[in-house]
């Protein structure tokens, strides 16, 4: 049979247990924690320049006044003959040349010019922000002469020991600025 009054008692909902918004908030934080921490990995790995790792300058020898306001005999450098490496082209050496500009296709002509001067093994991409001046980056100082010669074959000045590029895989990196004519 059915009953003439047809309204709901409240049998068919169970009590709301103390704390349950509490827990929904702590789900939520939990949750954009994860996104935020998945995606700055993300961006750690895919631009390792976006937090600010720039090239290191090269170390200069300063020197140090002494008590008296003359320089200390320690602080002098010795100076040591070190030859100076000469422009070489190893053409079986790893380059690496990145597109500084906003200019498409400017990496590519630089590596058919590489190419055309005795590289063989040259491969392009783009920098990971731009540049105002092309410089040829060398992370090992026994490539330094390679670097040289790189730039040489570029029409290029500026030749700078960095490790910022280290990891490209390549030997010398070579990253096309503002004022590469191409």
């Amino acid at each position: 049979m059915v009953p003439a009054d047809l309204e709901r008692v409240g049998a068919h909902r169970a009590p709301q247990h103390r704390g349950r918004g509490l827990l929904w908030l702590v789900w939520c934080l939990v949750a954009i924690l994860v996104i935020v921490g998945a995606g700055w990995i993300y961006l750690r790995v895919l631009d390792n320049n976006l937090f600010g790792e720039h090239p290191t300058p090269q170390a200069t020898v300063t020197e140090t006044a002494g008590p008296t306001g003359t320089p200390s005999p320690t602080a002098t450098p010795t100076p040591t003959a070190t030859p100076t490496p000469t422009a070489t082209i190893v053409p079986t050496a790893q380059l690496s040349v990145l597109n500084g500009t906003g200019r498409a296709g400017l990496a590519a002509k630089a590596a058919t010019k590489l190419k055309s001067a005795g590289w063989s093994a040259v491969t392009t991409g783009n920098a990971p922000q731009t540049a105002p001046t092309t410089t040829v980056y060398y992370s090992d100082p026994a490539q330094r002469g390679v670097a040289l010669g790189v730039a040489q074959s570029l029409g290029v000045t500026t030749v700078t020991q960095s490790a910022q590029f280290a990891n490209d895989g390549a030997v010398v990196t070579a990253v096309l600025g503002a004022d590469y004519a191409g």
